[in-house]
């Protein structure tokens, strides 16, 4: 079955064995709808933006804080484009979950709706400490 497998005429039982297996690259190469492997390499940059964003702010979030009224803006203003393309990337992800049917790219949009969650917590943190204050419990 695998050396069949290997071959450009794959069938769909050998996609079938490649989803079995539930790794990213097999995952990957069964996929053959090209929109889920765009938006699993955008939620991948979404997610390394956040990390170097997070690297920028863990200093001042961690450390002595921030200094002035309006100094952590910058960070806020460079986490909205990270935000809208998380947010984006999830409610697709959702679409292609409830859509395809096929089990390998089903894989991956478990595994990318996992990882554009990461990017969302700030945002989740900040919308419950709004709804804090307005229900006075802050």
């Amino acid at each position: 079955m695998q050396s069949e497998c290997k071959k450009a005429n794959r069938s769909r039982e050998c996609d079938e064995t490649l989803a079995e297996t539930y790794t990213i690259a097999s995952s990957w190469k069964c996929s053959d709808w090209f929109p889920m492997k765009i938006l699993t390499c955008c939620i991948a940059l979404t997610l390394a933006c956040f990390i170097v964003l997070f690297g920028l702010a863990s200093d001042d979030l961690f450390g002595g804080g921030f200094s002035g009224g309006t100094s952590g803006l910058g960070y806020v203003l460079m986490y909205l484009p990270v935000l809208g393309l998380a947010t984006v990337g999830f409610i697709l992800n959702g679409i292609v979950f409830l859509v395809r049917r096929r089990k390998c790219e089903k894989n991956l949009v478990v595994l990318n709706l996992i990882i554009s969650i990461v990017p969302l917590i700030p945002a989740l943190l900040i919308l419950l400490q709004i709804i804090q204050e307005l229900l006075g419990f802050g």
